[in-house]
């Protein structure tokens, strides 16, 4: 029986940090299932007025469908420029919308044979797009009302996630905290993972070149740095903690101004090179500022920080916090605790129960094992034709 699946994503297949999408993606397709990996829709106007004509000439801006992974049975969907509006979730972008859902409809006849399929989609924004007269999944991964770019249009999004949830026949959260009220009875919880086979042997790689100079203990961040990172919390922590030093690997540009010398930036990595870094660090961090958008977070480094056998200490987040009781993570919203909690998981870092209770909960979350509870969240839901 043939299972097709049209997945609507907010992040491009050649991305070079990967996300929940990319793994279920992937990891679908390796089971058999027939999957369309659709990039978000990029603005005609912003390629305009990054490159003028050319630009919006340029074969790495034109729609494509092509095979990714070796695997025949994963398509990936470049969608044609936005047009006229540069995103289809902007409220008035009513005509790029009936465009793209028509499209979609077109190459998924195409390419699963005239067969049904099951679509998938991450934004809320995205209900717009989706075909109502086919079983939809809404996998919900953080609480987008709560997004700052979202900021001028919170009505909208409310309204779209409103009709998402009435619409699915099913939906995916990461943590309880992001089951909306009145749907529990639709929902399941799976937690965000960590692709194990790339993290699990860090301390056996090399040490990079940049990290060496930098004397142990070593504690570790890396990814986005944007409004939520906490800057003041990483400076403070820093002072209290002479001795150590704090590695920052992200983007866009670490402001490092103020902040004192054993905070150490080492730039934009690739998901690849990550695990050399972790391996030689002594904890991760996760300095974020305490909101509401960051309180829902269930963190992808998270898992990588234990899949590289690092304990890890971050500001509160409720998806995570059981973890605290395995002794694996540590919650704090002020630097004087952040400051403890990482002297203490550097005193326990190398004990047994420490290091088993990791590798444990890293093994819990590969996302092989995730991708197999969504598949059977997809079954359960007509995901087949």
């Amino acid at each position: 029986m043939t299972q097709n699946i049209l997945m609507l994503s907010t992040t491009v297949w050649e991305s070079p940090w990967w996300f929940r999408r990319q793994h279920f993606a992937r990891c679908l397709a390796r089971n058999g299932w027939r999957v369309l990996y659709v990039n978000p829709q990029q603005s005609m106007a912003r390629v305009f007025l990054g490159g003028g004509l050319a630009a919006l000439r340029a074969a790495e801006n034109r729609s494509r469908i092509y095979s990714a992974d070796g695997l025949s049975n994963l398509r990936i969907v470049r969608p044609p420029l936005a047009t006229p509006y540069f995103v289809r979730s902007a409220p008035g972008s009513v005509l790029n919308r009936l465009l793209l859902r028509r499209y979609l409809r077109r190459v998924a006849s195409r390419e699963f044979g005239g067969e049904d399929y099951t679509q998938v989609f991450y934004n809320p924004c995205d209900v717009r797009v989706v075909d109502p007269q086919l079983p939809s999944i809404y996998d919900i991964v953080d609480k987008f009302d709560a997004y700052p770019e979202y900021e001028h249009m919170q009505s909208y999004v409310n309204g779209c996630h409103r009709r998402a949830c009435a619409l699915s026949r099913a939906m995916v959260v990461t943590a309880p905290s992001l089951i909306p009220e009145g749907w529990a009875s639709k929902c399941s919880v799976i937690s965000n993972g960590v692709d194990l086979p790339l993290f699990r042997d860090a301390k056996a790689r090399p040490c990079p070149a940049d990290l060496a100079g930098i004397p142990a203990p070593r504690a570790v961040y890396a990814g986005a740095l944007l409004e939520w990172f906490d800057y003041d919390l990483l400076g403070k922590v820093a002072r209290l903690l002479p001795n150590a030093h704090f590695v920052v690997i992200g983007f866009p540009e670490f402001k490092a101004e103020g902040m004192p010398a054993n905070v150490h930036y080492l730039g934009r990595k690739r998901q690849d090179e990550l695990p050399a870094y972790y391996g030689h660090c002594q904890a991760g961090i996760i300095p974020f500022r305490v909101n509401p958008l960051t309180v829902h977070v269930n963190p992808l480094k998270f898992y990588e920080y234990l899949a590289a056998d690092i304990p890890c200490v971050s500001s509160p987040m409720h998806p995570i916090e059981s973890f605290v009781e395995r002794g694996v993570l540590a919650l704090s919203d002020n630097p004087e605790s952040f400051a403890g909690a990482l002297l203490d998981h550097w005193k326990e870092a190398d004990k047994a129960g420490a290091r088993e209770a990791r590798a444990q909960i890293a093994n819990e979350h590969d996302w092989a094992q995730l991708a197999l509870q969504f598949m059977k969240v997809l079954q359960s839901s007509g995901g087949h034709s």
